[in-house]
C-alpha cells in the first residue's frame, strides 16, 4: 500500500522561495564584484560589501519586529533594492579615498572631513529613494495588503543602509584605506580603456546637449509623451497566473445524473487526461467540486504536473497543459469540463482568473437568471481575451415540490413542521449519536431505505403523525408533482446571484480580462458584482 498527497501548495513556496534567496545571493555576489571592478580596491570594496551584509541583517531584525514573514514580496523587494544598499557606502569610500589622494591626510582625518562634506548629500538621495516606495505602505484595500511588506522590506534597507553608510563606513575607511600610491593592476586597464572611452563620449553628448538646449527640451518633452502613450498601452493587470505546479479540472454533468454517470465520465477524463505530457498524476473527486459544490453530477480532478525543472519545453509550459486539456476533454458531450489554475494568492477565491456574480434587482425569477447567465456566458467564452468561462448555476435540475394544503393539514391535526421534519428524516437523513464498537466511532443516523423513498409513489405514502397520534399520509395533505428549478440560490447584497469563473487566455492581463467582462451588455435590471 502506498500514498500520494494529491495537492500540496507548499511545494510552490519552497521552490519559489529557493529561487529567491538564489537569485539574492547571485545578485549579492554581482554587485560585490561589479563594485571591485570600478573601484579596483579589494580594502575599498571590503566596506559597501559590509555595508550590504548589515543591513540585510537589520532588515531582518526590524521585519521580525513587525510581525513581517521572509516571504516572496518581502525577498523579491530586497532582491531589487539590494544594488542601492552599496550606494551611500561607494560615495563614502569614494570621497574619503580622493581626500586622502589630493590631500595627503590619513585614512581617519579624510573619512571625518568627508563625512563633514557629504553627510547632508547621502542623507537626501535616500530620502528621495525612499519617497518613491513608500506610498505603497499607505495603499489601502487589497493592493495594500498585499505590497504593504514588500514596500517596507525596502524601505527599511534603504534607511538602514544610509545609517551603516554615516557610521560603519566611516570607521572602516579610517581602518583600512590606504592610498593607492597612483599604480594600477594589469587585471584592471581594459576596464580603465573601456571607461576612459565611455567617460569621453558622455562629455562630448553632454556638451552638445548644453549648446542646444531647444534639442534637449525636445527630446525630454518626446521621453514624457513616449511613457504617456507607453502607460496607456500596455495592459494592467493585478495578479499574474502563475504556475503552481497544478491543474484543477471542474466536471458537471447534468443536474439529473446519477453518480454511475458520473464516475463512468471522470474515469474517461482521466484516461485522456493522464496520457498528457507534462501531466504526473491524475487524482478524481467524485460528488463534489470547488465549483459546482456537492452532487452526485459534481466531480473534479486533481492535475499534479511534473516539477518545474522537467517542464522547460513550450508543450509542457502551463497555458499549454491547460490549452490541451480543454481540447481532449470538449467532445465529451456528456458533460461540461474545464480548467483552471489556483488563486495567484492562497485566499483570494477558489480558482485563477476572475471571479464575479451577475446579480439581479427586484423580483428576478430563477430561470430568468440562468438564461442571462447562459448568454453571458456564451458571450465571455467568444471573447479573444477568455480561454473559457463557465459558471455552476442551472434552474433546470430536476425536482420534487410539495404543496402543503396548510387548511386540510391543520384540518387532520398536522402541523407543518412536522410534515417538514419527516420529510428530512426519511429522505435525507437526521443524526442520532455515535456509539463504539471494536475501537471505532460510528455515526446512527436515521433515513428510509431506498426501496422505500425512490418513486414518486413511495414519498406520497409516507406517514406523517397528527396532534392525536393517527398517521395521515402524505398525499393527503397536499400535491406532489416534478418540476424543475435551481439546485441552490445564492444572494449577494441581498439581490439573488449566479456566479461565474473565467480564465484569461495566454498572453492576456487581468486587466483587459476585466475590460472585455465590463463590454458585454446586460439586460436591464441586471448588474455585475
Amino acid at each position: 500500500m502506498s500514498y500520494s498527497i494529491a495537492y500540496d501548495p507548499t511545494k510552490f513556496i519552497v521552490a519559489s522561495m529557493r529561487e529567491m534567496v538564489s537569485t539574492l545571493v547571485v545578485a549579492l555576489i554581482l554587485v560585490v564584484l561589479v563594485t571591485w571592478l570600478f573601484i579596483q580596491d579589494w580594502r575599498a570594496t571590503l566596506i559597501p560589501a559590509v555595508a550590504i551584509s548589515v543591513s540585510l541583517v537589520g532588515t531582518f531584525s526590524v521585519m521580525y519586529a513587525l510581525g513581517y514573514s521572509i516571504n516572496t514580496l518581502t525577498m523579491f523587494g530586497l532582491i531589487l533594492v539590494i544594488g542601492s544598499l552599496v550606494d551611500d557606502a561607494i560615495v563614502v569610500v569614494e570621497n574619503t579615498q580622493g581626500i586622502m589622494e589630493r590631500e595627503g591626510l590619513s585614512a581617519r582625518e579624510a573619512a571625518i572631513k568627508s563625512m563633514r562634506q557629504i553627510t547632508g548629500a547621502v542623507i537626501a538621495t535616500t530620502l528621495v529613494t525612499v519617497a518613491c516606495y513608500a506610498p505603497l505602505a499607505f495603499y489601502g484595500g487589497m493592493v495594500g495588503a498585499i505590497y504593504r511588506q514588500f514596500a517596507v522590506s525596502m524601505c527599511v534597507a534603504l534607511c538602514l543602509s544610509t545609517v551603516v553608510a554615516l557610521t560603519l563606513s566611516p570607521a572602516l575607511c579610517a581602518l583600512v584605506l590606504r592610498r593607492s600610491g597612483g599604480q594600477c593592476a594589469p587585471i584592471f586597464l581594459p576596464v580603465n580603456r573601456f571607461l576612459d572611452a565611455l567617460r569621453g563620449r558622455y562629455l562630448g553628448m553632454t556638451g552638445r546637449l548644453v549648446r542646444r538646449g531647444g534639442l534637449t527640451l525636445g527630446i525630454l518633452g518626446g521621453t514624457f509623451l513616449g511613457v504617456w502613450l507607453l502607460y496607456g498601452h500596455i495592459p494592467p493587470s493585478f495578479l499574474p497566473m502563475e504556475d503552481k505546479g497544478v491543474i484543477f479540472c471542474n466536471v458537471e454533468l447534468p443536474g439529473d445524473a446519477v453518480q454511475a454517470r458520473t464516475d463512468a465520465v471522470l474515469a474517461t477524463v482521466r484516461e485522456r487526461l493522464s496520457a498528457i505530457p507534462g501531466i504526473h498524476s491524475v487524482m478524481q473527486v467524485s460528488g463534489m467540486s470547488m465549483l459546482s459544490g456537492s452532487g452526485e453530477n459534481a466531480a473534479m480532478c486533481i492535475v499534479e504536473l511534473d516539477p518545474w525543472e522537467e517542464r522547460t519545453t513550450p508543450p509542457t509550459r502551463l497555458s499549454a497543459i491547460m490549452g490541451q486539456i480543454q481540447g481532449r476533454t470538449h467532445d465529451i458531450a456528456a458533460a461540461s469540463i474545464v480548467a483552471f489554475t489556483p488563486p495567484a494568492i492562497m485566499g483570494l477565491g477558489a480558482t485563477g482568473g476572475a471571479s464575479f456574480d451577475i446579480c439581479g434587482i427586484g423580483d428576478i425569477e430563477a430561470s430568468a437568471l440562468a438564461t442571462v447567465t447562459d448568454s453571458f456566458v456564451r458571450d465571455l467564452s467568444a471573447r479573444p481575451e477568455t480561454m473559457f468561462a463557465m459558471t455552476a448555476y442551472d434552474a433546470a435540475t430536476p425536482q420534487l415540490r410539495l404543496r402543503l394544503d396548510r387548511e386540510k393539514a391543520e384540518l387532520l391535526g398536522v402541523q407543518a413542521g412536522t410534515v417538514f421534519s419527516t420529510l428530512q428524516d426519511v429522505l435525507a437523513s437526521y443524526y442520532i449519536n455515535d456509539f463504539t464498537l471494536s475501537g471505532n466511532n460510528f455515526e446512527v443516523k436515521l433515513q428510509a431505505g431506498a426501496d422505500a423513498r425512490s418513486s414518486l409513489h413511495h414519498v406520497e405514502e409516507l406517514l406523517i403523525p397528527n396532534s392525536s397520534g393517527d398517521m395521515v399520509p402524505l398525499s393527503a395533505l397536499g400535491t406532489l408533482q416534478y418540476e424543475v428549478g435551481p439546485r441552490q440560490i445564492t444572494r449577494f447584497n441581498k439581490m439573488i446571484a449566479a456566479e461565474i469563473n473565467a480564465q484569461s487566455a495566454p498572453g492576456v492581463s487581468s486587466g483587459d480580462l476585466y475590460a472585455a467582462i465590463e463590454g458585454i451588455e446586460l439586460p436591464e435590471g441586471y448588474h455585475i458584482e
